[in-house]
């Protein structure tokens, strides 16, 4: 239905445009859905590693103050969690709320549904104008078509929080988890020396075994810093593979939105409760993409921090054992972890500049069309 209804409408351009975003949004949606609902092994190693705190340091990380600092990292996180969720909930309400029942408002106050369709199969008098095979005027046919588009406008928004939610939690655990990580191998020599105190008290000794017995404090917590470093890599890959096909349809969806809502907006003809919509769906769609491209910054900054922390240490101090170390952490952490759409696209803060960027050269193709 809604693949025939821009060909009925195409000489109304608002209509023809809302018809042609919703056909790039919703087959977007179901197609990412079942992405996911396939890499259903992927989201159980997400939440298995979230679930469980990534990793556990024990005694390599036991001192009040470095428990103080982890606290508040991971507090700091999930209040990030809650407001961005709660933000983006609000949103996907006010685009639910805009569409099901401010623009069905307006449009019959002015008249809009005294005449709900025609010999096209064309019902007008509803949401979002469709074709529908039966008689638009029919009473009965006119309840079964409202209630099909108020039960996909919920569905769609329900589908959208599932999506999103999960990659906004995962996306934020791993930078948090990643700021922990580079917190641990800045101070890995303090880790070493509470450890040093847990394990062997202040007994006095011989300066060699002392040593000795400090340098094993020193691997036993750089050995859970290379540990977490694996946990999160194999986080990420998971969320990599997840994300893999959805970005792609997500860029070029949030393209064509962005490219019709500004030739809508300068389009005279176009009634206003469509220019409306558009503008409210606009914001919607560029504020997931952008919150996708911002995560994959982060992700991409987080990581290649460590190597640069490592640095800073005191590692000259104990160079000569902790060269085995320093050659394993130092090549992984200069790898970047970078989120691709279908691989071949780098979704950084760079892209969202380039969906702009495409999206005026839609936009200037689709002006010199219609003039």
């Amino acid at each position: 239905m809604l693949f025939r209804t821009p060909l009925l409408v195409a000489d109304e351009f608002g209509l023809f445009s809302e018809a042609l975003h919703f056909i790039s949004l919703l087959p977007n949606i179901a197609s990412t859905c079942l992405w996911y609902l396939l890499n259903g092994k992927s989201f159980d190693n997400l939440y298995r590693a979230v679930g469980s705190g990534f990793y556990n340091y024990g005694d390599t990380f036991d001192s009040k103050t470095f428990k103080n600092m982890i606290d508040k990292q991971r507090y700091l996180s999930k209040e990030i969690k809650r407001k961005h969720t709660e933000a983006y909930i609000t949103l996907l309400a006010i685009v639910g709320i805009t569409y099901g029942i401010l623009r069905p408002i307006y449009e019959f106050s002015i008249g809009k549904y005294d005449y709900p369709g025609g010999s096209d199969g064309i019902v007008r008098n509803i949401p979002l104008v469709t074709w529908f095979p039966f008689d638009p005027e029919s009473n009965l046919h006119f309840i079964g078509a409202n209630i099909f588009e108020y039960y996909h406008i919920f569905l769609t928004s329900f589908r959208v929080v599932c999506i999103e939610i999960p990659i906004i939690t995962v996306s934020e655990e791993i930078c948090s988890e990643f700021k922990i990580l580079a917190k641990g191998v800045e101070i890995f020599d303090q880790r070493a020396i509470a450890l040093y105190r847990i394990l062997y008290g202040n007994h006095r000794e011989s300066n060699q075994m002392n040593k000795k017995k400090f340098e094993h404090c020193i691997k036993l917590c750089l050995s859970d810093s290379v540990r977490h470093h694996n946990i999160l890599k194999r986080t990420f890959k998971d969320l990599k593979r997840i994300l893999f096909y959805p970005l792609i349809t997500g860029i070029l969806s949030s393209a064509l939105t962005i490219c019709f809502s500004s030739f809508l907006f300068i389009d005279k003809s176009v009634p206003l409760s469509v220019k409306i919509c558009f503008m409210v769906m606009l914001q919607a769609e560029v504020i997931y993409t952008f919150s996708l491209c911002w995560y994959g910054q982060r992700i991409k900054d987080a990581s290649t921090e460590i190597g640069n922390v490592l640095y800073k240490t005191n590692w000259y101090k104990y160079s000569e054992f902790l060269k085995s170390f320093i050659l394993i952490m130092q090549p992984c952490a200069q790898r970047p972890l970078k989120l691709t759409a279908a691989g071949f696209i780098d979704v950084e803060l760079s892209t969202f500049l380039d969906i702009c960027k495409s999206a005026f050269s839609y936009f200037s193709i689709l002006q010199a069309f219609n003039e």
